[in-house]
């Protein structure tokens, strides 16, 4: 589900996006997806800055397909945009991750909303950028943030409900304005089984390149 500001031509559009494509289905097969082909659609509506959240919804995936990573990135640091929360497959997750992060070191962050994005890879980021985060230094607030990110993700059921989930928090300070943060909020199994039966913990190379994690930015 898309979540525009409600106002406008344009913010009724995108609350029936998911709408107009259901229907094409079975009226005009394939014609409004060979239209939205050209990325034209979403386009204008991101350029409205109308666009604050996406949500999984009805074929909303393959909308968010039309428009290359570099696009997403774009929106996703841009004033109007709260974050997403989607199951993406293949490699956007990684590629948005790495270019989000690389983008935001790049740009003043300082007007930027806080942004929440679910279902991030971090394995094409490097590790070493980031520092571990003791959340128990951190202040009620934040704390509270993250409480509800870790209780959303094991919520979802993203992980084996007989594993024992594990949390790893790491964050990045921006290199011109230290006071604005992303925090990498990772949730996985914290460890590999051998076949020997040997258990090895994860390091913060294996939590970046295993585990799933939510990119808090702040």
């Amino acid at each position: 589900m898309v979540h525009p500001e409600p106002r406008g031509q344009v913010a009724y559009n995108v609350i029936n996006v998911v709408n107009v494509i259901d229907a094409s289905e079975s009226s005009r097969g394939n014609d409004v997806l060979h239209e939205l082909s050209d990325g034209w659609f979403l386009k204008d509506v991101v350029s409205t800055g109308r666009l604050r959240c996406i949500n999984d919804g009805n074929n909303i995936y393959r909308i968010i397909n039309l428009l290359p990573t570099s696009f997403w990135v774009e929106h996703f640091l841009s004033e109007s945009c709260t974050g997403f929360d989607l199951h993406f497959v293949y490699d956007f997750p990684a590629e948005v991750a790495s270019g989000l992060i690389q983008r935001w070191k790049e740009m003043d962050p300082r007007r930027q909303p806080q942004k929440t994005f679910a279902r991030m890879s971090m394995r094409n980021v490097n590790p070493y950028e980031f520092t571990e985060f003791d959340v128990d230094s951190a202040d009620p607030l934040l704390r509270q943030k993250i409480d509800r990110i870790v209780a959303d993700v094991s919520h979802r059921g993203v992980l084996d409900e007989y594993a024992e989930i594990q949390t790893r928090i790491e964050y990045i300070e921006h290199p011109v304005y230290p006071s604005c943060r992303i925090y990498a909020v990772f949730l996985g199994r914290g460890e590999t089984k051998r076949e020997t039966g040997e258990t090895i913990r994860w390091t913060k190379e294996d939590w970046f390149s295993k585990a799933s994690c939510t990119l808090l930015i702040e």
